[in-house]
C-alpha cells in the first residue's frame, strides 16, 4: 500500500497499519528552503512563481522530506483579491456593499470568478498538472485555496471585516446571497483542479468558526451553503477537504455534515483549544482528521524529540483507530529546522498501529 492509499484510506475513517503524515504545505518555507527569500517583505513578488518553476520548489521539498501527501497552492498572480480591488470595478464594488442591488453583485461576481478556460489560459494551476504526473500515483496530492469566506471578510476583500461581520446580523439575507453565489461560482476552481489531476481539494474556512461567531449562526447561515458545495466537490470526483482557522471543537458536529471527507484544524491558541482527542470523539470515524502539531512549539522553537513526543501523544489520542492524518496545524515557519519537520513526518511513518 503507497502513500496515496494510505491517506485515502484514512479520509475513509479506516484504520491502516500505519498513520499517513504530512504538513501544512501552504506557506512560505518552502522557498525559503530553496534560497528564494528570508522573510515576508517579497511574498507577492514570490507567489507570482507558477507553472515548472513552482512545480520544481514543491518538488524539491517532496525530496527532502517525503510526505504521504503533497498540500499546495494556487498561483497567486491575478488572484481574486486582485481582481476585487481593481479600479476599474471600484464602483461596482461600492454598489455591492450597498446590499441593494442582486444583479450588481452577481455581475461583480461573474467578473472575479474565471472559468476553467481563463484559468488554464493564466497557468494558475500548471504545477498541479506536473507534480500529478510526477507523484500522482503514488502521492495524495491536495490543493488548497482560500475559500469565498476570506475573499468576502478578508480586509482586502469584497466586504472586508468589519461590513461582513455586520452584514452577519443586519443584512443575512443579503450575506447568504453572496455566498451562495460565490461557493457556487468556487466550483469553476474545483473543476480545473481536477483536470489538471489533483485528488483532494480544500479550502480555507475562518471568520465564521466559534470564536468569531456561535455554533447557532454558523449553522443558520453558511452550514446550508457549504453542505451543498462540499457534496458536488465530491460529485465531480474530489476528495473534500475543509481547512478550518479558529476554534473548530464547538462546530464539528455541523461541519461533519457537510459531506467532507476530511478536516484540517488549526493548533490551540491562547483564546481557544482544538484538542485532537476531543474534535476525533465529536467527528468519529466517517471522515479523516488531520493532526495539528504546532507551528510554533515544538516545530519552530523546540527539537526532533520534542516534535516527536508531540507526534505520538496525537497519534495515542485520535490515530490508533483510523481515520487519522499526522500533520502541523499551521503552515511551516521561517526559522523551523528541517530535522523537526523531517521528524515530525518520519515519526509517524515509523510507528505501526496496533
Amino acid at each position: 500500500m503507497n502513500s496515496k492509499d494510505l491517506v485515502i484510506r484514512a479520509l475513509h475513517g479506516e484504520k491502516t497499519e500505519r498513520v499517513p503524515a504530512g504538513y501544512h504545505g501552504w506557506g512560505m518555507y518552502k522557498f525559503a528552503l530553496k534560497g528564494i527569500l528570508e522573510d515576508y517583505s517579497l511574498e507577492k513578488e514570490v507567489w507570482k512563481i507558477h507553472g515548472e518553476e513552482l512545480a520544481g520548489v514543491e518538488i524539491s521539498v517532496q525530496k527532502l522530506f517525503n510526505p504521504d501527501f503533497i498540500q499546495v497552492a494556487e498561483a497567486f498572480f491575478e488572484s481574486k483579491k486582485e481582481l476585487i480591488n481593481d479600479a476599474k470595478y471600484r464602483g461596482l464594488l461600492e454598489e455591492v456593499r450597498c446590499f441593494k442591488s442582486k444583479s450588481a453583485i452577481d455581475e461583480f461576481l461573474d467578473l472575479v470568478y474565471l472559468g476553467p478556460e481563463e484559468l488554464g489560459k493564466k497557468k494558475k494551476f500548471d504545477h498541479v498538472k506536473i507534480l500529478s504526473e510526477k507523484y500522482g500515483g503514488e502521492k495524495f496530492i491536495l490543493l488548497t485555496t482560500e475559500g469565498p469566506v476570506h475573499d468576502l471578510m478578508d480586509e482586502d476583500g469584497i466586504l472586508g471585516f468589519e461590513l461582513g461581520m455586520t452584514s452577519l446580523i443586519e443584512a443575512p439575507e443579503m450575506f447568504v446571497f453572496i455566498m451562495e453565489g460565490m461557493y457556487e461560482r468556487q466550483l469553476k476552481y474545483v473543476q480545473t483542479v481536477k483536470d489538471y489531476g489533483a485528488h483532494g481539494y480544500s479550502q480555507s474556512f475562518s471568520y465564521l468558526s466559534a470564536d468569531m461567531v456561535s455554533p447557532a449562526l454558523y449553522k443558520k447561515l453558511l452550514f446550508p451553503i457549504q453542505r451543498d458545495f462540499y457534496r458536488e466537490v465530491e460529485r465531480i470526483g474530489l476528495y473534500p477537504i475543509i481547512c478550518t482557522w479558529g476554534s473548530v471543537t464547538p462546530i464539528v458536529r455541523y461541519i461533519r455534515e457537510t459531506g467532507i471527507r476530511g478536516l484540517m484544524i488549526e493548533e490551540s491558541r491562547k483564546s481557544f483549544t482544538n484538542d485532537v482527542g476531543e474534535i476525533k470523539k465529536e467527528a468519529g470515524n466517517e471522515i479523516g482528521l488531520f493532526g495539528n502539531v504546532s507551528g510554533e512549539q515544538p516545530l519552530l522553537h523546540g527539537n526532533v524529540s520534542d516534535v516527536r513526543d508531540e507526534v505520538l501523544g496525537q497519534i495515542a489520542k485520535a490515530g490508533r483507530d483510523g481515520g487519522f492524518i499526522s500533520s502541523s496545524g499551521t503552515p511551516i515557519a521561517f526559522g523551523t529546522p528541517a530535522e523537526n519537520v523531517k521528524a515530525l513526518i518520519d515519526t509517524a511513518k515509523g510507528l505501526k498501529v496496533d
